[in-house]
This record gives structure tokens, sequence and C-alpha cells, in this order.
């Protein structure tokens, strides 16, 4: 039996750009802080509180301390424009390989940073949960990506060995939790901004010399290498 572990946000929703306006609105209106939104799609996975400590650490706001009132103030805002401005679809393919899959005995696993309570409520309004064999959310791990954890916590629960297991990305930090949980992975750049320079520029040595062999424009397009995955025995496509 094999696995594909999908994250969901920018993989199998088009939320990113949602997330992207929430958090540059949240920072703008409590702080009147400029946020290069790149820096949403460059740390995506990373949950709000840690994202928010990492981009002040970069760029610290003018006049206020950083204190943990304030980014619980930032988060909580940013989870009330999000719920305002969203109107998420799914990544276009994204049904249609979902569907064809329930027809192979492939696991179905999402892994994702966001808390269960936004996971649920993402996939149940957009998918239907049960479309899923498994669920691992920012709530599940006390360490999330690029730390292997989420990703081992997936593989844990469904008891497959990690060469039965492909994770599909489309995020720096989402490629080096795959690599650091020594798993085979693709990538699926979908709607974001970034180019693969940026990856480039972003990822350590040790896997930007392999990541753009396995990158693809959208999940549409990944759609025959992944069946291929799933039918054929396949060698490493990443080893780390």
């Amino acid at each position: 039996m094999k696995g594909i572990f999908f994250d969901m946000d920018g993989v199998l929703l088009d939320s990113m750009p949602y997330h992207a306006e929430a958090m540059y609105k949240a920072l703008k209106l409590e702080l009147d802080y400029e946020l290069d939104k790149k820096w949403i799609f460059l740390l995506e996975g990373m949950p709000a509180e840690k994202f928010l400590q990492e981009i002040f650490k970069r760029n610290p706001p003018k006049n206020v301390s950083v204190n943990q009132d304030m980014l619980l103030r930032l988060v909580n805002l940013k989870k009330k424009i999000f719920k305002e401005i969203e109107n998420v679809a799914l990544i276009d393919g994204v049904y249609e390989l979902l569907e064809e899959m329930d027809k192979t005995s492939c696991i179905k696993a999402i892994v994702s940073g966001s808390s269960r309570k936004e996971v649920e409520y993402m996939i149940e309004k957009k998918i239907g949960i049960l479309n899923f064999d498994i669920v691992i959310s920012g709530d599940d791990v006390t360490r999330g990506k690029p730390d292997p954890q989420p990703y081992l916590t997936a593989l844990k629960k469904t008891n497959l060995a990690r060469e039965d297991v492909l994770v599909v990305e489309n995020s720096p930090l989402g490629i080096m939790s795959a690599c650091n949980a020594k798993l085979e992975y693709i990538v699926t750049l979908n709607s974001t901004p970034l180019t693969i320079q940026d990856f480039n520029n972003f990822l350590p040595n040790s896997i930007k010399n392999e990541f753009s062999k396995y990158i693809f424009k959208d999940i549409r397009s990944a759609r025959d290498f992944i069946f291929d995955w799933i039918y054929k025995s396949h060698g490493k496509i990443v080893h780390i």
C-alpha cells in the first residue's frame, strides 16, 4: 500500500493569496507595518505566531515592543480578516485527482501547519473531510515545518514505509520538512508568486541542487506522475 501526503494551503486549496492579504492587513491596521507578502509564501507552513516572530526578527516594528499579547492580537486579527475576505476555491484539478485516487488503495493524508479547527473547517467546506484517511494539523505536533515532525507523525499514523510515501508540497518550508523526514516529494507551484530563484535563494544547498527536478506548474500537470508513482514501483525520487 502507498500513501500521498498533501499539504493543504496552496496545494489542495487556493487559499494562500487570502492568507497573505489577511496578514498584510492585520499588520497594517495594528502596527502600520508594511509586510512584503512574499514572506508569507516563503515561510508558509510556519504557525502564525512563529511567523510573526521571524518577520519581526528580520525587520522589527518601529516604536513597538514585541510581546506575547501583541502577537496574540495580531494572530486573532489575521484570522478575523481571513474569515471576512476568504473566497477559497479548490486548486484546479484537485477534485478530479482525488476522485481518481478513490479508485485506488492509496492512502490520502493532509499534513498542514494550520490548526485542526481551521483545517477541518476548510476541508469540510470545500472537499469533504471523509475524502482523507488521516489529517495532521498544527495542533498534532510540537514542532512545525520545516521540522520533520508533521510528516513523521503522518508516517506513524498510516503505518507506511518511507519508500511508500509521496509528499505533495508547494513551499520551501514544506520541502524542507519532507526532506528532513527523508520522504520523496514533488512540488506543485499552483498560484504561488515565488519563482524558482526564490526557492533556490531560500533552500539549503543540500536540497536546492535536487528539488528543481521535481517541480510541476500545477496539480493538474502532476497528475500523470502521481498515478505512475501509485501504480508502479519507483526508485527514490529524492534522497537526502
